[in-house]
């Protein structure tokens, strides 16, 4: 991030979305900044501070994307207009601002950059900072009903916070972003519960009894729902699940696909459809909640893209969310050997992720991606154990600093048909694989015939 002035000018109406993004990225002096003191004013300014519509905020450490994407499928699925902001992104920017369900276009989050340009007057904003502003503009202009808004970092004091949530959603608790946070999970719980408001509910997703968040939630003086206690899910038959919830409400036969057998994601849809029978009880209509679930597709989360040698694309970037992939991948062995394709940041636990992970990965490719903030490869070297070092695949002379793309494809090239290839540890990781796979695909989908007139 480079270092700049809050008085810099802003790009002309008529520059690009790419232009915006990068005169963002020097415009502040640090990339992260927390607190609310330099936002309240501009969202006052802009009338940000008293919103037409629902909010729910997600905060947590894991969990959250998965969580958002499911109130806000519940909700659309009931009729409301939806907005959803979340971060980051894996490929386009215009994925972290949705409005039902479609990715802002760039000239309407242009234009809510420039009324938040207009409204800062010589304010320092950070990138969240002010693409935050500019997402509860673009959605109070797109008329909707309600807002879910994923936490950047934190809670207490991320941008999200400085809008009042009417629902909190506290997902899974773990160390990340230490350098931030600290390590100790109750100073953790008590930022993330920072989103909560007094006397409005708040929704534990956690189903550990023994986890920090209840307390922290309470010092709020919250509604306070939790998981185990007031809603929960249990087993069904078969493979289906079912949830329960307050007086007695349950849903059961709720989709058994892959995505829904992992039990964290369960806790997940659990959380979210909790969040959502407080901020819109009718929306938890069972056919329109097994709809949704169905239809739930979330990039970079356990995806697997097929092939022979298979790719499973998987963000997990601290150890708890690493431990829980090792959980899925234990019960999901492949015949030949498993790749991982490494990449990660330098404020990442790397030898937690890696220790999570090491009883299932036969062979390590690493990626470089100091071109673009993360750890190069000689820094990732440094905090791997050596058992993960035992399992370094041999780097190509001519591919010294492999990246994301060009590690997946050497790995993809050693691997045999049997073989698995996983690509994991940061969306800067994944992103590049993603994009590649989809471009490929859609040129192979409208490839011409070798013979057009045959039939």
């Amino acid at each position: 991030m480079n270092a700049g002035s809050g008085h810099s000018r802003a790009p002309a109406a008529t520059a690009s979305l790419n232009d915006w993004l990068v005169w963002l990225e020097g415009l502040h002096p640090v990339e992260v900044d927390l607190g609310l003191d330099r936002l309240r004013p501009v969202c006052g300014a802009m009338g940000l501070d008293k919103l037409s519509y629902g909010v729910l905020t997600v905060a947590g450490t894991n969990g959250k994307g998965s969580s958002v994407a499911v109130a806000e499928g519940l909700l659309r699925a009931d009729g409301c207009r939806v907005g959803a902001y979340t971060s980051p992104h894996l490929i386009d920017f215009n994925e972290r601002i949705r409005v039902d369900g479609q990715p802002a276009t760039d000239r309407a989050i242009i234009a809510s950059l420039a009324r938040v340009d207009e409204a800062r007057g010589g304010a320092s904003l950070s990138y969240f900072e002010f693409t935050t502003l500019a997402a509860l503009d673009l959605f109070r202009r797109q008329g909707v009903d309600y807002a879910v808004l994923e936490v950047g970092l934190g809670g207490r004091l991320d941008a999200v916070n400085v809008v009042d949530a009417d629902v909190a959603l506290l997902t899974r608790v773990a160390v990340d972003h230490a350098d931030w946070l600290g390590d100790d999970l109750d100073g953790i719980a008590r930022e993330k519960a920072g989103i909560c408001r007094p006397g409005r509910p708040a929704v534990i997703a956690d189903p550990s009894p023994e986890g920090p968040l209840p307390a922290a939630a309470r010092a709020h003086s919250v509604e306070l729902l939790c998981a185990g206690e007031a809603f929960g899910w249990r087993d069904g038959p078969g493979s289906d699940w079912t949830w329960w919830g307050p007086e007695e409400q349950t849903l059961s036969a709720l989709p058994s696909q892959p995505w829904w057998q992992l039990p964290w994601q369960r806790d997940n849809a659990s959380g979210a459809l909790a969040a959502v029978a407080q901020l819109r009880p009718q929306a938890l209509d069972s056919h329109k909640v097994r709809r949704v679930l169905a239809d739930i597709q979330l990039p970079g989360r356990v995806q697997l893209l097929g092939g022979a040698p298979d790719t499973l694309l998987d963000v997990a970037h601290n150890p708890d969310a690493a431990t829980a992939l090792a959980s899925w991948l234990e019960k999901h062995p492949v015949s030949g050997k498993r790749r991982a394709v490494l990449g990660m940041k330098g404020d990442k636990d790397v030898a937690g992720v890696l220790g999570a992970l090491e009883a299932v990965v036969d062979e390590w490719w690493l990626a470089d991606l100091s071109e673009i903030g993360g750890l190069s490869l000689e820094q990732l070297k440094r905090h791997c154990p050596e058992l993960v070092l035992a399992r370094l695949a041999p780097l190509n002379p001519d591919e010294a600093s492999p990246g994301p793309l060009e590690a997946w494809q050497a790995a993809l090239a050693a691997s045999r048909p049997e073989d698995q290839v996983l690509v994991m540890g940061s969306f800067m990781t994944v992103g590049p694989v993603l994009r590649e796979w989809r471009q490929t695909r859609h040129t192979e989908t409208h490839k011409p015939s070798a013979n057009p007139g045959s039939r």
